[in-house]
């Protein structure tokens, strides 16, 4: 299975991503992992950005009683490839 598809653990320090390893192994993903991983309001923002785009398609699941997605889809452009991703968010720890 492919880094990116798996389940991260994303620690987050000063608002910042600051580590992120691999859920099962417990090891630390690669550069280009985690330079692809976000806090909870970074993906908020896209979210956001890409709703604001006549040409891409957003979709944000909450779940009851939680302040926070629990799910994000983005499609920046419905008419391209492979640049639409899903991010789930669980399992959070203050």
């Amino acid at each position: 299975m492919p880094e990116f598809t798996q389940k991260l653990l994303v620690k987050v320090k000063n608002g910042q991503v600051d580590c992120v390893t691999n859920v099962d192994s417990g090891k630390r993903v690669s550069n280009k992992v985690f330079n692809q991983q976000y806090t909870i309001s970074k993906w908020y923002e896209l979210a956001l950005d890409s709703m604001n785009n006549q040409h891409g398609k957003v979709e944000l699941e909450y779940d009851q009683g939680l302040p926070y997605p629990t799910s994000i889809y983005i499609d920046q452009h419905k008419m391209r490839a492979d640049d639409e991703f899903t991010v789930s968010i669980s399992d959070l720890i203050y």
